[in-house]
């Protein structure tokens, strides 16, 4: 179902799709048009402080905190314009490589908040592949997920790590939903040790594949520099 900022936003794209319609009643989360032929229903935006809230549930303290600083006063870096670049192409995957603290995380949420907004996600799940990836509750909380940030996919961890990983990311691919993952590691390094040919077949299928090589805005951020890592 689509999503429509404004009612105007709305009878410019019926005009253009040449709908006739008798009347649009707004609720607050749906447009009602109502035309000879039946009723059509038109998605509202998730409120911003309900998408935010959605998130700040299954993410941690710090990564949250660059999220609402990219919302509020974005850096326009590599990862701003990769980010920006994807959510034009109507996607729903994306491989973010390269560079460590280039971003990449930051704006993964972001994707992911854009998604919800938009109300293709109603229950996102993040999750470090270093740090959480062996949570007792992990298995449930994927099953009931309908969007996902995977972050720091590296080849680092440990083959059993890199396996359940593995299983998710086929999950997502398998059921269409919106996926974000990133990694330290170059495509061929993950392709050899994670993907095998045919899931990064499926990624690149499904999304977009983009490097991200930047200056570490951590470490700027620690100094007093540039914001969002």
């Amino acid at each position: 179902m689509q999503t429509f900022e404004t009612k105007q936003q709305l009878q410019q794209f019926l005009k253009e799709q040449n709908i006739s319609y008798q009347t649009i009643v707004e609720g607050e989360e749906l447009y009602w048009v109502y035309t000879k032929k039946g009723t059509l229903k038109f998605h509202k935006p998730i409120s911003k402080e309900t998408a935010l809230a959605k998130i700040q549930v299954v993410t941690p303290a710090t990564p949250f905190e660059s999220l609402l600083e990219f919302i509020n006063n974005p850096i326009k870096n590599k990862a701003y314009y990769a980010i920006k670049h994807f959510l034009k192409t109507q996607k729903k995957v994306l491989l973010l490589t390269g560079s460590a603290g280039a971003g990449k995380t930051t704006v993964s949420l972001y994707g992911l908040y854009h998604f919800i907004r938009k109300g293709i996600v109603s229950n996102p799940l993040y999750f470090s592949v270093i740090t959480d990836i062996r949570r007792e509750d992990l298995h449930l909380k994927v099953i009931e997920a309908d969007g996902f940030v995977i972050d720091d996919l590296n080849i680092s961890v440990g083959d059993y790590d890199l396996k359940i990983a593995r299983k998710i990311i086929l999950y997502a691919l398998e059921n269409d939903y919106p996926l974000f993952i990133t990694s330290n590691n170059t495509v061929d390094q993950l392709t050899t040790k994670i993907f095998e040919q045919h899931i990064r077949s499926r990624l690149e299928g499904k999304g977009l594949i983009m490097p991200i090589k930047d200056k570490d805005y951590r470490v700027l951020k620690a100094l007093g520099g540039d914001k969002n890592a």
